[in-house]
């Protein structure tokens, strides 16, 4: 957490540039869809000199609200559809830059504040579309269970939402 003035702003460091420099990537395309943000806005981006070693970070919006995880242990499961709902809708834009989200969990999502709307945290997983998904999460991912491959394609995606609503209506996560 920084500061621009007044403004509170998110700073995110990554000793893996090339892994920030993806996500960069991937927030820029969103600068050029219209409707309602899936991510955070990108403020800048730049590289840090410190002992030698050098270390990326991006300034970008910071987002005030609850994770869904956290959402989801207050609410009844009813409320799991709403956020999913939103979800989708947010997640058909992204597919149609041609990238999928990649690592979808409910930690890497946020419920505004106030109101609660859906958004994206954490695009490092962002992969585009065809290539191999590189950042996942077990539970949430489709080759885990078995179910399919971690080529990046939507049905990444939709398969990662149904692991969501599972999650919401038991509480938990299972073992394969």
């Amino acid at each position: 957490l920084g500061r621009d003035g007044a403004r509170s702003i998110a700073i995110k460091l990554a000793k893996d540039r090339a892994s920030l420099i993806s996500e960069v990537n991937v927030l820029k395309q969103f600068e050029k869809l219209q409707g309602d943000p899936l991510g955070p806005s990108l403020y800048d981006s730049d590289d840090w000199l410190i002992g030698g070693r050098t270390i990326g970070f991006c300034a970008m919006e910071y987002l005030d609200g609850v994770s869904l995880s956290e959402a989801l242990k207050r609410k009844p499961f009813d409320w799991a559809l709403v956020y999913m709902l939103q979800l989708l809708k947010q997640l058909q834009q992204l597919h149609e830059t041609g990238y999928i989200f990649g690592d979808l969990k409910p930690e890497n999502l946020i419920l505004m504040h106030p109101g609660h709307s859906i958004r994206c945290l954490d695009f490092g997983g962002a992969t585009r579309m065809g290539r191999s998904v590189r950042e996942y999460t077990e539970f949430f991912d489709r080759g885990y269970w078995g179910l399919g491959s971690r080529r990046a394609e939507p049905s990444y995606d939709l398969f990662a939402c149904a692991m969501i609503l599972v999650y919401a209506a038991t509480g938990k996560r299972m073992e394969r």
